[in-house]
């Protein structure tokens, strides 16, 4: 324990703060219960191969499994490297958690204006859902940079948002803190009709609030975007999917990838290209074609 109290504040030096929170919570929740009297040199790999088993008898997933892995691991590469630990016990370990590669999923715009079609508008948070919506699908804001806008946040006269924090519940708890890069910190032009839905919506919450979307939660939008998905008769997809569907729509409209990068807020176009490439094959054909009408014209 007493190494790991040096361990997450030296990791609190170097990392963004919901980055420690999580870690910190992980570790006091599913590490240190087993590990806490230990002494560093008496972590074996024996006593990690009892630990995975015990934390696989709870039931979580691969995914959850693989991400305990390599934290503990990490921390053990900590003590090799500033405590003089002589190995890794994890090196002769075999990893138990596995992570399997998620299909990227995305509504289209035709599958977007299905969704919109069939949502109430009963209450105001409804109409938070709603909104949520259109900024997510026409912004390709993440979903805690939406959650954490205020009403500075937004230039309805030059039709613009502001990103310049994030939002995020964890164990209970309310954060707002720097997005997640530098990039992520950027100005948003959104288009008129956006701007003018947005306005409308602002004058129906209390000017007390200081988030403009206070009234749901991001675990009430997946409900939602499952109930809706089903009575759209659509995929099904989770709350990031909806940036996934933005950027999905912006390379189907033969928007430039630079321009892409800069407005969702990546760190270079290599990153937005290396998550979409996939998607980019019509695009390749079209150049192929602009490329053989170029030469047919003696251009």
């Amino acid at each position: 324990k007493d190494f790991y109290d040096i361990y997450i504040e030296d990791y609190k030096q170097r990392y963004k703060e919901m980055s420690c929170i999580r870690i910190d919570y992980i570790v006091k929740r599913n590490i240190l219960p087993y590990f806490s009297e230990y002494k560093l040199c008496d972590i074996t790999p024996s006593s990690i191969h009892s630990w995975q088993y015990r934390m696989a008898s709870q039931n979580i997933s691969g995914r959850t499994m693989h991400n305990f892995e390599a934290i503990f691991e990490t921390m053990m590469n900590y003590a090799v490297k500033f405590f003089n630990l002589s190995t890794n016990p994890f090196k002769n370990i075999q990893k138990i958690g596995k992570v399997s590669a998620r299909e990227m999923n995305f509504w289209t715009i035709d599958e977007f204006k299905k969704v919109l079609s069939v949502l109430s508008t009963e209450t105001i948070s409804d109409e938070a859902f709603k909104v949520i919506l259109l900024i997510s699908f026409f912004c390709g804001t993440r979903i805690g940079e939406t959650l954490a806008l205020t009403r500075k946040d937004i230039d309805f006269e030059q039709n613009i948002l502001h990103i310049t924090k994030t939002y995020k519940k964890f164990n209970g708890k309310e954060y707002i803190t720097e997005p997640k890069t530098r990039n992520s910190v950027r100005n948003i032009v959104m288009p008129k009709f956006l701007t003018q839905i947005l306005s409308s919506f602002v004058t129906q919450i209390s000017k007390d609030e200081n988030r403009i979307f206070s009234v749901i939660s991001e675990y009430v939008i997946r409900k939602r975007i499952h109930k809706y998905a089903g009575i759209a008769e659509v995929k099904d997809i989770r709350v990031h999917d909806l940036r996934h569907s933005a950027i999905s729509y912006l390379i189907h409209l033969g928007v430039p990838i630079y321009d892409i990068s800069r407005r969702s807020g990546h760190v270079s176009p290599k990153i937005t290209y290396r998550i979409y490439s996939h998607l980019y094959p019509e695009q390749q054909s079209h150049i192929a074609e602009v490329l053989e009408k170029a030469h047919d014209d003696g251009k």
